[in-house]
């Protein structure tokens, strides 16, 4: 629309039953211009000038739900135009301020009309629909508008840093400072801002920065490394020990003076939470299987419970897990084939290691309801919720489950061996099985809704039977996707003890692999029990 071009803006009182009158004005005028025509014409309206007070005249549209919309002064009458067929004006409304407003990396700010009495949820709803006034990027303006996006207010606290204003904040609050706003995308509200990091190498001394997410975790950077292991300039000795797993890289504070001794982060550890942005770099020999002595210091009667479809290999991977001991344990869980495998019951397993014990509580796929549709779903999510948190209720019927005998041995341990809130959840996936099943993801699901989060580990099994190691790769990115499992919780396992999947297993025997993998999921359920204990106490 031309900015000389004259239009007709139909204009209503709000208190009154009439029709809406005709103004007419340059496309260019303002609201402010379309304020002051209405004073003077107020007896159009069956009032009196002076009932029509410039700086408080509400002048507003109404969207579909018939709420208003008010409009700030200066807005041109030509974008009002092209959007409302009419507006409508109060003469009697609340006290307004006028709020200088900008994006965060813009220079100028824009004045945002708002009544003092709104938050700041009303205020981030008119800078929403001004946001085209703020002469943002396309790319910007398109990420803004995408479902899941959205703003969020900020004040400034000097130095380039800024705090975000409360959703409970007042605008009367907010009247004496410029209010700034950002993009907040969903991956940001995950995953939290982008920030920075200098990575140093100690092999090279080659310093990289690199870009990563306040809520990521120090083994998300590991991960990025070795995407970027390249500018590290390492040499092709380090770079090949790490491909076959032989070497690994752990990440450290610079030490402030040379030969100092810095601790290793942990590899849970959220990088925002991190007071050190120079990180340093270390390759070193991968950590040797773990003797019988420190899995017993790992131990304090963790409860872990292993999900996974009928016939992926519960049963085989707890029984892999206890051959994996030396001379101290056998076969421990039930397997079969053909038609009748899976495990049908729910199978507590107890290891002990000297005085101290935990246990792998094998969950039976074949006698939960595993169907996509949305009822199956929300009863597989109750029973789930129903292991892992350790409460059932005390007057389930057995006919709950089905009509199948595959259930009595779950309706027996739900009331009679209920050993309490499991402390981890392991799910197995069969590699070359086609897709993630239902059981999968809602097991996973449900783990993270508890608390903090309840680990999270995965199994994938018969990665023998895959053509290679990049094979193997694309299934442990596949399962972390579908499940939300980070892709260093998640180990392939062999079904053979030594064989061309020897690499994928860090150039051991599987033995030693499973011990190595026992240690991890051990150490992380051991860390959360004891938070768990320490904050219910």
């Amino acid at each position: 629309m031309s900015t000389g071009e004259s239009i007709t803006v139909m204009v209503k009182y709000a208190r009154a039953k009439g029709n809406a009158l005709p103004f007419k004005f340059s496309a260019s005028e303002t609201v402010f211009d379309l304020a002051k025509a209405i004073k003077s014409n107020a007896d159009d309206f069956g009032l009196e000038g002076k009932d029509i007070k410039i700086n408080t005249v509400d002048i507003f549209t109404r969207s579909e739900d018939g709420s208003k919309l008010c409009l700030n002064f200066g807005n041109e009458l030509g974008a009002v135009k092209a959007k409302n067929s009419e507006v409508e004006f109060d003469n009697n409304p609340s006290e307004y301020i006028e709020l200088p407003v900008k994006y965060i990396h813009s220079v100028n700010p824009i004045k945002l009309r708002i009544e003092s009495s709104k938050d700041v949820i009303d205020l981030v709803k008119i800078i929403l629909e001004n946001i085209e006034n703020f002469r943002l990027s396309e790319e910007i303006m398109e990420k803004i508008k995408t479902p899941g996006n959205e703003i969020r207010l900020l004040r400034s606290t000097g130095n380039e840093e800024y705090q975000p204003i409360s959703h409970q904040t007042r605008v009367a609050q907010m009247a004496t400072e410029i209010i700034e706003f950002e993009l907040v995308t969903s991956d940001m509200k995950d995953r939290g801002k982008p920030i920075e990091l200098s990575v140093t190498s100690t092999e090279s001394s080659e310093t990289v920065l690199l870009e990563c997410r306040e809520n990521d975790m120090v083994h998300n950077m590991v991960a990025l490394i070795k995407e970027k292991i390249d500018k590290f300039k390492l040499s092709s000795e380090s770079k090949d020990a790490l491909a076959d797993r032989s070497k690994q890289i752990i990440l450290s504070p610079v030490p402030s003076k040379k030969g100092a001794y810095v601790g290793v982060f942990d590899a849970f550890q959220k990088l925002g939470e991190l007071k050190e942005k120079n990180i340093q770099l270390r390759i070193v020999d991968r950590k040797k299987p773990p003797s019988i002595e420190e899995l017993a210091e790992l131990c304090v009667d963790q409860k872990i419970a292993f999900f996974g479809a009928v016939g992926h290999g519960k049963s085989s991977t707890i029984n892999t897990v206890a051959r994996a001991f030396p001379g101290v344990q056998d076969s421990i869980a039930e397997t079969s084939g053909g038609e009748a495998a899976g495990t049908h019951v729910v199978s507590p397993h107890t290891f002990t290691i000297g005085n101290k014990t935990f246990h792998f509580i094998d969950v039976p796929g074949g006698a939960l309801p595993m169907g996509e549709t949305t009822a199956n779903k929300e009863k597989l999510r109750k029973i789930i919720s129903w292991i892992v948190d350790g409460k059932f209720p005390e007057d389930l019927p057995t006919n709950y489950w089905d009509e199948s005998n595959t259930v009595e041995g779950l309706f027996k341990y739900i009331t009679g061996k209920n050993m309490g809130k499991v402390d981890a959840v392991v799910i197995v996936h069969r590699g070359y099985a086609p897709e993630v099943e239902v059981i999968t993801r809602i097991a996973s699901d449900v783990a993270m809704a508890r608390g903090r989060g309840i680990p999270v580990f995965g199994i994938i099994t018969n990665i023998d039977k895959l053509k290679d190691d990049a094979e193997i790769q694309d299934k442990i990115e596949y399962l972390s996707l579908a499940a939300n499992i980070d892709e260093g919780s998640i180990y392939p396992l062999s079904n053979i003890q030594e064989g061309p999947t020897s690499s994928q297993l860090g150039g051991r025997d599987r033995d030693e692999y499973v011990l190595c993998m026992l240690r991890s999921i051990l150490s992380r359920s051991k860390r959360y029990k004891l938070k768990q204990h320490v904050k219910l106490k």
